[in-house]
């Protein structure tokens, strides 16, 4: 049991630690607290088990990689390995506010808007961090990790033959990942991890599924997630990603990643939360419905930057 005096032996050189809460939300299925120092400053303590070491140091190294950007982010403070509780503990700085999921749809469409403007720009600034060396072809990793889930999906036959066109516009498609560039990614950027804070942008969390990816795959969360609560945050992202509209090319690959959703995020939620397959159709029939089942690679919600001219101004 997480206590105390296990916080404050481990991590003594900050000054007595107390925990204030333990948080539930999230899938990574690690143990996460609130605790704070005797100055009342808040922390966020990550806890996972030991035999996990490696990846988690290998998350903390990112992350000090990521904060030389200079982007609001939650920062890397120090690392513990706790042999006699067989965990290893990350702590990290925390930031204020509440995440984007839940307080977004109560905001004005203005304040929605300029939110995502500034993910926007603090996703560039993420994709500014390239890998050293290089990694491997993003089109060959892509591929490959397509061709498992799509033979997954052909294995439940209800769905492989609902989304079969959608398998078919992928395959015709990929010829458009070739010469893709990686940087880093985020890999889950949307507005549960994005928080927050007097009606401003606060900082982006939650770089677990990092990866060394296409920068535009990025981009994939706002088809699955991001659309559905906050259009205005949405249009602001690309916008401020781009400092105005994007290219065609963006629209092609992003309609691109959008189908893999389709045929990933079925295969995944039958597989690992089957009690909530009929949810994660939903979503994916919206982003074909989005794409006027793929016909159109600019979605429907997407409004040009010109629309948004005098939110911008004010």
């Amino acid at each position: 049991m997480l206590t105390n005096e296990v916080i404050n032996a481990y991590f003594h050189s900050l000054g007595p630690l107390k925990m204030e809460e333990k948080i539930e939300k999230g899938f990574s299925g690690e143990d996460k607290y609130i605790i704070s120092n005797h100055e009342g400053v808040k922390f966020l303590l990550r806890i996972d088990d030991l035999e996990k070491k490696q990846g988690v140091l290998e998350h903390y190294e990112i992350l000090k990689l990521v904060s030389t950007t200079g982007i609001p982010m939650t920062r890397p403070v120090d690392v513990a390995f706790m042999e006699k509780e067989k965990k290893v503990a990350v702590l990290l700085t925390y930031v204020e506010g509440i995440d984007g999921e839940e307080i977004l749809p109560s905001l004005s469409e203005d304040i929605q808007y300029h939110c995502g403007l500034q993910a926007g720009k603090v996703l560039r600034g993420i994709h500014s961090v390239k890998p050293n060396p290089p990694t491997e072809s993003w089109q060959i990793f892509k591929t490959r990790k397509n061709e498992r889930y799509e033979a997954a999906l052909y294995d439940i036959k209800k769905y492989y033959d609902k989304y079969q066109f959608v398998v078919k516009y992928i395959q015709d498609h990929l010829f458009r990942l070739e010469g893709r560039p990686s940087a880093l990614t985020h890999d889950d950027f949307h507005p549960a991890n994005l928080i927050i804070h007097n009606n401003t942008f606060a900082g982006v969390i939650d770089f677990n599924r990092f990866e060394w990816a296409d920068p535009i795959h990025d981009f994939h969360k706002i088809a699955l997630f991001t659309r559905n609560i906050s259009i205005p945050f949405s249009n602001g992202q690309i916008h401020g990603y781009f400092d105005g509209d994007p290219g065609e090319e963006f629209w092609h690959l992003y309609t691109l990643y959008a189908a893999m959703i389709v045929t990933s995020a079925m295969v995944w939620s039958y597989k690992v939360t089957p009690h909530l397959v009929d949810d994660m159709e939903v979503r994916v029939d919206q982003i074909l419905e989005d794409h006027q089942q793929l016909q159109s690679s600019i979605p429907s919600w997407y409004l040009p930057a010109s629309s948004y001219i005098k939110i911008e101004k004010r």
